[in-house]
């Protein structure tokens, strides 16, 4: 009998663990629970480069065994952990401490997160979030690099580089180089040095680029700021360009010379003697000169004893501006001939090399004017009916200007005025452009020959200037050749 009863005592208590409701009470009391404590950390704000740590406990508060899954954090390294690497089993009421350290680098608010995984079925993922700033500027160029259109040559372009503050502390800028492998490009820039940005400020630096050839360009932007890991920060930028399409303009060295004579006659009353002299000598004077290939302003003019001054008044502004009795007379391209003619001296006040000065500054080249005379020279003569007094002011301003000298009583004073010596040789020395070039690409040529010296480019007048010994003669074929500047559309 006592062997079936406990037989019996056993089968119920079987059936007692047989019961769901009773097994499930059971395993719930015999669970391990987890705790970690703090459940985040914020270590605030840190200089670059320091290390500060907390402390993070981990209990089991259950009533059973607790698995404790290796820890590991997820996120930024500037979070470090010290402890916890291995897997363990807590009995009831224990824990372990482990150590997460923060040392801040380059990132604003970093984010991190401490998993703790367990078999606590309440808490699988359990995680302790971090955190932390960074007492640090960061300095950033955008673009970092840049190449600017291959544009025809002459094209301009501009890129803006936006410099930013995308740290978490103020940032100083301590300046900028631009280094370039030409002048073709440049920057500019609205802002001092030491200018502070603030976190997410910005500043903008732009970079022009005009090419004037076809060698390919670089430059370096460099900026200067107190960024502790990038102190001196730079940007590439880079460039080439293409040549428009060439023009070819020709012309042909025409013999033309070209001359703007004023007379001066003497109309005093000891002139009256003369004066049948001088009406056939100028007849013939300008008909002989018709005989050249001349292209003339004649003008004849009646004046009194201030010889060199009158015509220094009429042959400047404000006669021969608009509306002016000489408007028109004076030709930028023409050579000026002053021809006095009288039987006394000059009577100008004033030094006559101011008067003579001032007449050759009315053309570019002073040896395109001259002063010629018809007097009495420098000891005055007589034709044996009439005298005439020595003019030695005429004289020097003959010899100060390289004009010719003749005397008055020469009854055929033509002849000493040789009109080829005082008449400049052709002035066709400056060629127009029908075009705008790239000056660096113009090329001369003379009668099909290359021609390297002896011409320079005028961009004011938009032309090809040849020197005086290097004028092209009679007859010569001139060729330009350039390249346009760019059309720049688009």
């Amino acid at each position: 009998m006592r062997s079936a009863a406990v037989i019996g005592i056993i089968l119920v208590s079987l059936g007692m663990l047989g019961c769901p409701e009773y097994r499930d009470e059971i395993s719930e009391e015999a669970l391990g629970r987890i705790d970690i404590s703090p459940a985040s950390l914020d270590f605030g704000w840190h200089e670059v480069g320091t290390t500060v740590s907390e402390r993070v406990t981990v209990r089991n508060i259950g009533q059973g065994p607790l698995r404790i899954e290796p820890l590991f954090i997820d996120g930024s390294s500037e979070y470090t952990l010290e402890g916890g690497a291995g897997e363990q089993v807590l009995q009831p009421g224990k824990g372990f401490v482990v150590t997460v350290s923060f040392t801040p680098h380059q990132a604003c608010d970093p984010e991190g997160q401490l998993f703790v995984d367990s078999d606590d079925p309440t808490r699988l993922n359990a995680r302790v979030t971090l955190a932390g700033d960074a007492v640090l500027p960061i300095l950033e160029i955008s673009p970092s690099d840049w190449t600017f259109d291959d544009r025809e040559i002459g094209c301009e372009q501009e890129q803006p580089f936006t410099l930013r503050n995308v740290g978490c502390a103020p940032l100083t800028l301590d300046g900028l180089e631009f280094v370039s492998t030409s002048d073709e490009m440049g920057f500019s820039h609205y802002f001092n040095e030491g200018t502070v940005l603030a976190p997410g400020a910005t500043e903008t630096v732009t970079v022009y680029y005009e090419p004037r050839d076809e060698q390919a360009d670089t430059a370096f932007l460099q900026v200067f700021s107190d960024d502790p890991w990038n102190p001196v920060l730079q940007a590439t930028v880079t460039g080439a360009a293409h040549l428009p399409p060439q023009v070819i303009d020709e012309y042909n060295q025409e013999f033309i010379r070209l001359a703007d004579i004023l007379w001066l006659v003497d109309d005093s009353g000891s002139m009256a003697d003369f004066q049948a002299s001088v009406d056939s000598n100028r007849t013939y004077f300008e008909s002989q000169l018709g005989g050249y290939e001349l292209d003339l302003h004649v003008e004849t003019l009646n004046v009194g004893e201030n010889l060199l001054s009158t015509a220094s008044t009429m042959l400047s502004p404000p006669m021969t501006d608009q509306g002016g009795p000489m408007e028109g007379f004076l030709r930028e391209e023409a050579g000026l001939q002053v021809f006095i003619v009288s039987d006394e001296d000059d009577q100008s006040a004033g030094d006559v090399q101011d008067h003579v000065q001032t007449l050759q500054s009315l053309k570019a080249d002073p040896a395109h004017v001259n002063v010629s005379a018809v007097s009495g020279q420098a000891n005055g003569c007589s034709d044996g009916q009439a005298s005439a007094f020595p003019a030695p002011r005429l004289e020097l301003a003959v010899t100060l200007s390289g004009g010719d000298s003749a005397s008055i009583c020469d009854p055929s004073w033509y002849p000493q005025l040789d009109a080829v010596s005082w008449l400049p040789g052709t002035w066709q020395d400056t060629f127009d452009l029908t075009q705008f070039p790239v000056e660096e690409t113009i090329e001369v040529e003379l009668n099909h020959v290359p021609v390297y010296v002896g011409w320079t480019f005028d961009g004011v007048y938009n032309a090809v200037v040849f020197e005086p010994d290097y004028t092209p003669g009679a007859g010569d074929l001139i060729t330009i050749s350039y390249n346009l500047l760019g059309t720049c559309d688009g």
